[in-house]
Parts: structure tokens; sequence; C-alpha cells
């Protein structure tokens, strides 16, 4: 399926489509396609699902199909027909944004319920990712419970092609209507609501937090293909983006090995240990026993060691032990700290 808008065709990504083939379709020339996946070794981390849109523009001499993602930003990919040179760049989608309200009850799991609404697999996981840190879910929800979220909807031209944030949630929990909203200052997103984080010792180690996967003993390796503990929380965010230390600390460890790739361990006061695997590099002033400040960049996301896409695993140590390090994160790194006493009452 196809539709065209000022010049641009839109299309939908099918079942079985990657890069390679949907940049021939776009008349690119296998050997810029080559030339394009060749240099570019971020792009096998794309993925893309059926159904997602993408944007062709053969007008001009310079050919273009953009791909449009998370976070406000698209893939570009470009080829100039008359220099025969051909690249990719990630830039702001420039889409139009309106806005939707969604309310409901829970009926059956709150996946399917939200998915039901608004046809989007990944519109139930950011509304999750706005309660998880404050409220166990699998616990306190209840099948009935009232929910609300306002939503960005952006568009080109009259087309839609994508929901962007979540700007306020609404979650019914313990028979209490629990609302947040979204915070944005510089890189940084966040929601805030009636909860007081004074108490957590730890700022969050990243700008924007979107779980892929929780504390748990006993997930199953995507990787190593078997049951296994997972003792700490992943944070889902495109390579490259900054990584903070949660505390002021020491550097006990930092290196690569072949399961957490590039890593640092941070001994914090009162016992507690923090550790950052995964990372596409670390920062080239650290070494072992390097002093690090709350809210320092010790290095930068990737996917590096045993990994199947860009995240941070992200875990917590008090006296030798591992621990959920769900309740010990602010929801807002260091240097939106202010945020620390702001309650937000809608």
């Amino acid at each position: 399926m196809s539709f065209a808008l000022k010049g641009h065709v839109h299309k939908k990504i099918k079942h079985g489509d990657n890069i390679n083939n949907i940049l021939l379709k776009a008349k690119f020339p296998q050997k810029a396609v080559n030339s394009i996946i060749g240099k570019n070794k971020f792009l096998r981390f794309v993925s893309l699902a059926p159904k997602q849109l993408y944007t062709i523009n053969s007008q001009s001499q310079i050919r273009t199909l953009s791909i449009y993602q998370e976070q406000a930003k698209k893939l570009q990919f470009w080829y100039d027909t008359k220099t025969k040179k051909a690249g990719v760049k990630n830039i702001n989608d420039g889409l139009t944004i309106k806005t939707q309200k969604f309310q409901g009850k829970i009926k059956g799991s709150l996946y399917g319920t939200i998915t039901a609404k608004v046809k989007d697999s990944i519109i139930p996981y950011k509304f999750q990712d706005i309660f998880v840190l404050h409220y166990n879910l699998k616990r306190d929800l209840k099948r009935g419970a009232q929910y609300s979220f306002v939503i960005e909807k952006k568009y080109h031209g009259d087309q839609f092609i994508k929901y962007g944030q979540i700007l306020e949630a609404e979650l019914e929990i313990k028979n209490k209507i629990v609302k947040r909203r979204l915070f944005k200052k510089g890189k940084t997103l966040t929601y805030l609501g009636p909860e007081n984080e004074n108490k957590r010792p730890f700022y969050s180690p990243v700008d924007y937090q979107h779980f892929t996967s929780l504390f748990m003993k006993r997930r199953f390796h995507p990787v190593k293909r078997r049951y296994m503990a997972h003792q700490g929380i992943d944070f889902g965010l495109p390579e490259g983006r900054s990584i903070y230390a949660v505390k002021n600390g020491r550097i006990t460890k930092l290196g690569y090995n072949r399961f957490a790739g590039n890593y640092i361990a941070i001994k914090h006061r009162n016992g507690y240990v923090s550790y950052y695997n995964h990372l596409s590099k670390i920062h080239k002033n650290l070494k072992v026993g390097s002093r690090v400040k709350s809210g320092q960049t010790i290095g930068w996301n990737g996917c590096s060691g045993s990994c199947t896409k860009p995240h941070l695993h992200f875990a917590v140590k008090k006296n030798g032990r591992y621990l959920d390090p769900i309740s010990l994160v602010k929801s807002f790194p260091h240097k939106a700290k202010e945020l620390n006493n702001r309650i937000i009452k809608f």
C-alpha cells in the first residue's frame, strides 16, 4: 500500500522487509546501498515493524527514503543521482503534532487493553514505563482499573505517521487514581507525579527512561538461550546516548569482557556499587581509581558484549548482594536535580 503527498510517497513496511530491499524498491542502486550499509554499522540495530511507515521522495536530484523512528527522529537515506554519492543521517522528523486522549478500563492485560485502543505495540510499554518506578503493576493493578492518557499524534500533512510521547497519564492503583505528567528539560524527558523521590539514593543513569527488562530471578536470556537471573534493569535507548554516574564515587572496575561488553563499576558510600554494561565506549579520561561525580558522563550507550540491541544494563550491589534498582533510582538524571521536590498537580 502506498499514497502520495506533494512529491512524497508513503509506504508501509511488509513482512520480510529490511533496509536493503526497501532502498532497492526506492530505486537506490545496489552499489549505493552496499556503501551505506557498509559504512554505518549502527544500521544493524535498526528494526523494521510490519505496517511501519516510510517515505520516498524522488522528485529532485537527491533521492531520499525516510524511516520514522522513536523520540522525534527519522533516518533519512539519500542518493545523489548526478554525483552517485549516498549516505544516511539521523534528523528531526519535521512532523506536525496533534494530541488525542484515550481512556477506559483495564480488560484482561494492560498491554491488550491499550493496544486495542491505539493499534501500536509500543504505546503500552511507554504507558507502563510511566508508573513502573513507583508501583508494582503486576501486584497492584486490578482488572477494571480506570486509565487515561493524552498522547501526541504526528502527521505529514493530513497523513498520520506515528504516535509520539505520552503527555499525561492516569491509572487507578489500589483504588486511587495516580496522575503523572511529562516534563522536558533539554534532552531529559521524565514523568512527575505525587511521589517524593528525595529518599532514593541514585539519580537516573539516562535522560529518558524506557525499560526493556526488569530485575527478575528467572528470565530467558536472548543470547545464551537459557533461563537465568536478570540482576539489574535494562534501559532501552539509541546507541551513542550519554550514560551518567548515578552518585559520587570511585571507579573500582573498568574494561571489557565478552558478556558485559564495555563496562564500569563505581563504588559509593554506604556499601553501594553501581554497574554499567554494554557501553559503546567508555570516557577516555576514566580509569580504575578515578573519582566521579553524580551526573558525570562516564560513557555512551551501545551493544557491546552479549547483547542483541543497544541498551544499558544497570545493576546495583550492596554489601556484595544484588538489589533491585527499580526502587533506588530517581526518575531523572542529576542535571535535572531540582525536580526532586517538584510535585505535579493536575
